[in-house]
Protein backbone atom coordinates (compact mmCIF):
# COMPACT_ATOMS: atom_id res chain seq x y z
CA UNK A 1 0.00 0.00 0.00
CA UNK A 2 1.13 3.87 -0.51
CA UNK A 3 0.44 6.54 1.76
CA UNK A 4 1.08 10.00 -0.17
CA UNK A 5 1.38 12.60 2.28
CA UNK A 6 2.39 16.71 1.60
CA UNK A 7 3.25 18.99 4.08
CA UNK A 8 0.55 20.29 6.39
CA UNK A 9 1.13 23.31 5.07
CA UNK A 10 1.14 22.50 1.51
CA UNK A 11 -2.40 21.02 1.61
CA UNK A 12 -3.81 23.85 3.44
CA UNK A 13 -2.34 26.01 0.85
CA UNK A 14 -3.50 23.60 -1.80
CA UNK A 15 -6.96 23.73 -0.19
CA UNK A 16 -7.17 27.26 -0.29
CA UNK A 17 -6.15 27.62 -4.04
CA UNK A 18 -8.71 25.05 -4.96
CA UNK A 19 -11.46 26.35 -3.31
CA UNK A 20 -10.74 29.56 -4.22
CA UNK A 21 -10.74 28.26 -8.38
CA UNK A 22 -13.90 26.94 -7.51
CA UNK A 23 -15.95 29.59 -5.81
CA UNK A 24 -16.64 27.42 -2.49
CA UNK A 25 -14.50 30.19 -0.36
CA UNK A 26 -16.70 30.24 2.13
CA UNK A 27 -16.71 26.30 2.10
CA UNK A 28 -13.27 25.67 2.67
CA UNK A 29 -12.30 29.45 4.09
CA UNK A 30 -10.45 28.21 7.36
CA UNK A 31 -7.41 29.31 9.88
CA UNK A 32 -4.44 26.91 8.87
CA UNK A 33 -4.90 26.18 13.06
CA UNK A 34 -8.53 25.14 12.39
CA UNK A 35 -7.20 22.89 9.32
CA UNK A 36 -4.85 21.36 11.92
CA UNK A 37 -7.80 20.40 14.10
CA UNK A 38 -9.53 18.73 11.66
CA UNK A 39 -6.99 17.40 10.29
CA UNK A 40 -5.50 15.68 13.34
CA UNK A 41 -9.42 14.59 13.92
CA UNK A 42 -9.77 12.67 10.94
CA UNK A 43 -6.63 10.82 11.72
CA UNK A 44 -8.11 9.34 14.81
CA UNK A 45 -10.82 6.75 14.69
CA UNK A 46 -13.65 6.85 17.17
CA UNK A 47 -15.00 3.43 16.44
CA UNK A 48 -17.61 4.45 13.98
CA UNK A 49 -17.61 2.35 11.06
CA UNK A 50 -18.56 4.96 9.18
CA UNK A 51 -15.44 6.42 9.53
CA UNK A 52 -12.34 5.67 7.88
CA UNK A 53 -8.71 4.56 10.49
CA UNK A 54 -6.16 7.05 8.72
CA UNK A 55 -3.81 6.52 11.09
CA UNK A 56 -4.46 2.97 10.92
CA UNK A 57 -4.09 2.96 7.08
CA UNK A 58 -0.62 5.08 7.31
CA UNK A 59 0.58 2.02 9.60
CA UNK A 60 -0.39 -0.40 7.01
CA UNK A 61 1.48 1.51 3.95
CA UNK A 62 4.66 -0.01 2.80
CA UNK A 63 5.44 3.08 1.04
CA UNK A 64 5.81 6.49 1.81
CA UNK A 65 6.07 9.03 -1.23
CA UNK A 66 6.40 12.71 -0.40
CA UNK A 67 4.05 15.33 -2.35
CA UNK A 68 5.16 18.57 -1.69
CA UNK A 69 6.14 19.48 -5.27
CA UNK A 70 3.43 21.42 -8.46
CA UNK A 71 5.43 19.68 -10.29
CA UNK A 72 3.53 17.10 -11.70
CA UNK A 73 5.53 16.04 -13.53
CA UNK A 74 8.07 14.95 -11.45
CA UNK A 75 5.70 13.94 -8.91
CA UNK A 76 4.60 11.08 -11.80
CA UNK A 77 8.25 10.25 -12.32
CA UNK A 78 8.44 9.81 -8.34
CA UNK A 79 5.41 7.26 -8.32
CA UNK A 80 6.67 5.35 -11.28
CA UNK A 81 9.78 4.52 -9.79
CA UNK A 82 8.02 3.58 -6.46
CA UNK A 83 6.07 1.22 -8.29
CA UNK A 84 8.55 -0.16 -10.77
CA UNK A 85 7.30 1.07 -13.64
Amino acid sequence: MVWIDADPRVRYERIQANAHRRGRRSEDDKTFEEFMTEEAAEMQHDGDSATLNMLGVKEKSDVFVQNDTSDLEAFGKQIDQVLGL
